[in-house]
C-alpha cells in the first residue's frame, strides 16, 4: 500500500476536483496534488478503495463554465481566501501542546462504495478525530473513528510513532508528523487548485461565504444509481467568516431536466481543544497499537 498523507477526500485529478463525483477516499498518488479539508476530519490513515457504485465514465468531457452570478476574478478570489486563511491561523496560535478534536459528517446521495476489506461504506456517516500536537506545533498522534448514523464504528485508524494502523486492513503504513497548520489550510489549497483552472463565483452573506466552481459536460453523463443523466456539476465551499475555517463542501449535479441535487455534502466542525480523547477512542487506540 502506498505511503501517503491524506488531506483530500475529494479525488483531485490533474487539479480538477469535480471528479469528486466518484465520491470516495483514496491515497493521493500525485506529488503535485493539493491538500484539502479532509485534514479537518482526521482521515490521514483512512484508506478506502475507489467506489464501484458511481464511477465517472471515462468519456466524460468536462468544460469549465463561467458563473452566471457573483463572478470573481482569480486574483480577487485569492485575496479573499488568503484573508480568511490568515484568520483561521490566528484562531490557533498553539501556545501549548495538547489534544484537539473535530468531526466531519458525510451525506452521500448514491452510496459510499466499499472498504479494502470489502465491507460497505455507509452513505451517511460521521468521522471523529483527535489530534495530539507537540510543543513544536506538530501533529504526532491521531485517532479517527468513522461511525454510522447509529453510532457504530465501522472503521478506525490511529497514527502514532510515525506509523499508521487501520482496522480495515492489516498493513502498517508510514505516517510522519506534520504541522498542525495543515489542518487549517487544506480547504483553501483545494479552492486555489480549482481557481487555477475554473472560473469562480463568490457570494458573501451575513453568516457565511460561499465559493463555487462549475463544470459542464459536453455530453450528458450517466451515473450508476441515478435515474437521469447529468449535464453539469458544481463544487461549493462554505467558509465561516468569523473563524476563517472551511465548514462545508458540497458537490451538486444538474440533470437533463434542469433539476439540481446535492450529491455529496461534507460538514466540518471547528477544531476544539480537549483534555483527552473519549474512552471509546482511547480503547481503539490501545487495540490498534497492538497490530
Amino acid at each position: 500500500m502506498k505511503n501517503y498523507r491524506m488531506f483530500t477526500l475529494f479525488l483531485i485529478s490533474a487539479g480538477i476536483t469535480l471528479l469528486a463525483l466518484v465520491f470516495i477516499l483514496r491515497p493521493n498518488s500525485s506529488a503535485d496534488a493539493p491538500t484539502s479539508p479532509q485534514s479537518i476530519s482526521g482521515m490521514e490513515n483512512m484508506t478506502l478503495e475507489p467506489s464501484k457504485n458511481a464511477p465517472m465514465p471515462a468519456n466524460a468531457t468536462r468544460v469549465p463554465a463561467q458563473p452566471q452570478q457573483n463572478a470573481v476574478s482569480r486574483d480577487e478570489l485569492l485575496t479573499q481566501i488568503n484573508h480568511y486563511r490568515q484568520k483561521a491561523q490566528e484562531q490557533f496560535p498553539l501556545i501549548q501542546a495538547g489534544w484537539y478534536h473535530s468531526t466531519w459528517t458525510v451525506d452521500n446521495a448514491v452510496g459510499g462504495g466499499s472498504m479494502p476489506n470489502g465491507e460497505p461504506i455507509p452513505a451517511q456517516y460521521t468521522s471523529e478525530s483527535w489530534y495530539y500536537v507537540d510543543d513544536k506545533g506538530m501533529v504526532i498522534r491521531v485517532i479517527t473513528l468513522m461511525k454510522t448514523p447509529e453510532g457504530k464504528v465501522f472503521q478506525a485508524g490511529v497514527i502514532d510513532g510515525g506509523k499508521g494502523r487501520n482496522s480495515a486492513f492489516s498493513e502498517v503504513t508510514d505516517n510522519k508528523p506534520y504541522p498542525f497548520t495543515d489542518l487549517l489550510n487544506g480547504g483553501y489549497d483545494e479552492i486555489k487548485s480549482n481557481a487555477d483552472l475554473i472560473p469562480a463565483a463568490l457570494r458573501e452573506v451575513a453568516d457565511r461565504v460561499e465559493i463555487s466552481f462549475v463544470e459542464a459536460y459536453q455530453q450528458p453523463v450517466k451515473m450508476v444509481g441515478l435515474d437521469q443523466e447529468i449535464i453539469q456539476s458544481e463544487i461549493r465551499f462554505t467558509i465561516d467568516p468569523n473563524t476563517g475555517l472551511v465548514t462545508k463542501r458540497e458537490v451538486l449535479s444538474t440533470f437533463v431536466d434542469g433539476a439540481q441535487r446535492v450529491m455529496m455534502s461534507n460538514a466540518f466542525s471547528p477544531l476544539t481543544a480537549v483534555a483527552q480523547p473519549t474512552d471509546e477512542a482511547l480503547a481503539w487506540y490501545v487495540d490498534l497499537r497492538k497490530k
